[in-house]
């Protein structure tokens, strides 16, 4: 009895291709996740540097009396610096290397985890990948990869909105503040 690709639990509209390897597969998949891990965080090192700069540049300028907010607009500048520190903080979050390690799930037989490989003997790594089922392997770190991509993602967006509404009240409060402290 033949069993179609919707019956196997395939998503409808797909079908198993001829010579199809998923282990082969499943490396590219894995592959393709870091690309956008990598991606993620050379973007949000640049975030960083720009988050950094600003913040900086505020603080330096009001500390140095350079720009004079008046009043009112003092607490949407120290608001506006404020948000700007927390999406340093959580662009530096987004880039903090991530491991198995800070996790409650046992990774001890988890052979594509650095920090299991590190402490074995190569005899011990070559007898663990002879009777592994790669394909398995595969798939939990796809999935568990993917969750990393997926926190780095949503974090990053988050150090981005919080930059961009830090600077858009800092910049308010600089100007508005300036000219309201200048008027009186």
């Amino acid at each position: 009895m033949s069993t179609t690709a919707q019956e196997a639990g395939a998503p409808p509209g797909t079908a198993p291709a001829a010579g199809h390897d998923p282990v082969d597969t499943a490396w590219r998949l894995i592959a393709d996740i870091q690309d956008r891990i990598r991606d993620m965080d050379a973007k949000c090192g640049i975030c960083l540097t720009v988050e950094l700069g600003v913040l900086t540049a505020a603080a330096a300028l009001a500390g140095a009396g350079t720009v004079r907010v008046a009043a009112p607009w003092s607490a949407l500048f120290v608001l506006g610096a404020a948000l700007l520190a927390a999406a340093v903080a959580v662009a530096i979050n987004v880039i903090t290397p991530r491991t198995h390690g800070g996790q409650d799930q046992d990774v001890s037989g988890d052979l594509l985890y650095f920090g299991n490989i590190r402490a074995m003997h190569p005899a011990d790594l070559a007898a663990a990948l002879r009777g592994v089922d790669l394909l398995d392997v595969l798939t939990r770190q796809s999935v568990h990869t993917s969750a990393i991509a997926w926190t780095k993602a949503r974090r990053l967006r988050l150090s981005l909105r919080l930059a961009t509404a830090g600077l858009a009240l800092v910049a308010l409060a600089a100007i508005a503040g300036s000219l309201d402290g200048g008027a009186r």
